[in-house]
């Protein structure tokens, strides 16, 4: 798993005080099989019992923004059908 932390200096207001964190794994046998195991190991195991059904990232409403976010902070280009 790799993680970054972004400080409220890397956008264009610090003052708004505005983070992000951003999580990334890929799935494999250990340690994170599931979205479920990653969101347990990141979150909570609270959170990761009342998960959802996964949504197609196409239906997300700020998705342009998570794109960017993650091509600017993560280096990775995710695809609208993701």
């Amino acid at each position: 798993m790799r993680s970054i932390r972004i400080d409220p200096y890397a956008f264009d207001n610090p003052a708004s005080e505005a983070s992000l964190l951003i999580d990334l794994s890929r799935p494999s046998e250990f340690p994170h099989p599931d979205v479920k195991a990653f969101v347990g190991a990141v979150v909570s195991a609270a959170a990761a019992s009342s998960l959802h059904d996964s949504i197609p990232f196409y239906r997300i409403s700020q998705r342009e923004k998570v794109s960017e976010y993650l091509k600017c902070f993560a280096s990775m280009d995710l695809p609208v059908h993701a």
